[in-house]
């Protein structure tokens, strides 16, 4: 579980899947969004988990940064108060 408001959570995971689509869209390597998506398969994990795992969801956001320019909002969104409004 991410201790933090589980809305920031999702809100990020949903920026990290937009910048991965647009970095398919751009013809990003597929290294490079392979490397993306796998970050995304472990989040929901981390959301569903009973002990507290707020420190290594961030730690994953901040590792997929710097893998394109199109992420580096997704840490700000995970840390941001109060949350944007609704979508």
């Amino acid at each position: 579980m991410v201790g933090k408001d589980k809305q920031h959570a999702v809100f990020a995971l949903h920026r990290v899947l937009v910048a991965a689509r647009m970095m398919a869209y751009e013809k990003v390597a597929h290294h490079t969004l392979a490397d993306v998506l796998d970050v995304v398969e472990y989040l929901p994990r981390l959301l569903a988990d009973e002990r507290d795992k707020t420190s290594a969801y961030r730690d994953q956001l901040v590792l997929i940064t710097g893998q394109h320019s199109l992420l580096g909002g997704v840490v700000a969104c995970f840390d941001r108060e109060p949350l944007p409004s609704p979508w």
